[in-house]
């Protein structure tokens, strides 16, 4: 109850998920022929969503390259405005009859995980990576080039 209770920090999760959703593709056939645009997509055409691009795209969100929580935070009109907009373009966990079965769960999990982690450890990049220039794959799942290295320090 009380993590769901913490705006920021479910702002700051949301963030993460877009910035850097888990899968960085979704790939989906569709049944019938269907309409975008001036182009016609057959039946058993096999169409990727490209997460992490749709993520970061300026139609959908402002700056979209900057890690801003606080653009989850809106409030009446401006919220109603900002959920309208990204409604199909916030899909970490996919969306409609193939969304994440435990996508519930998972949200749950993770903030009850990272909660614990943030009010007991610091993290920071390695020293050894201050300078490093890292790329995200996102082909499958994201992942960093080269391995994200994490020094892990007890708060108390």
């Amino acid at each position: 109850e009380t993590v769901e209770t913490m705006g920021y920090f479910n702002g700051f999760l949301k963030e993460v998920l877009r910035m850097y959703p888990p899968a960085g593709t979704l790939m989906r056939t569709n049944k019938t022929e269907e309409n975008i645009g001036d182009y016609k997509i057959p039946p058993g055409t096999q169409i990727i969503i490209p997460m992490y691009l749709l993520h970061r795209h300026n139609k959908y969100w402002e700056d979209p390259e900057k890690f801003l929580p606080e653009r989850w935070l809106q409030t009446g009109k401006d919220r109603e405005e900002f959920l309208s907009k990204t409604r199909y373009a916030f899909l970490p966990f996919s969306m409609g009859g193939h969304n994440c079965i435990g996508q519930r769960f998972a949200t749950i999990e993770a903030k009850l995980i990272m909660a614990e982690l943030i009010r007991n450890f610091d993290f920071r990049i390695s020293p050894s990576q201050k300078d490093t220039k890292f790329t995200l794959s996102n082909i499958v799942v994201t992942t960093t080039r080269p391995n994200l290295r994490v020094v892990v320090k007890s708060r108390k």
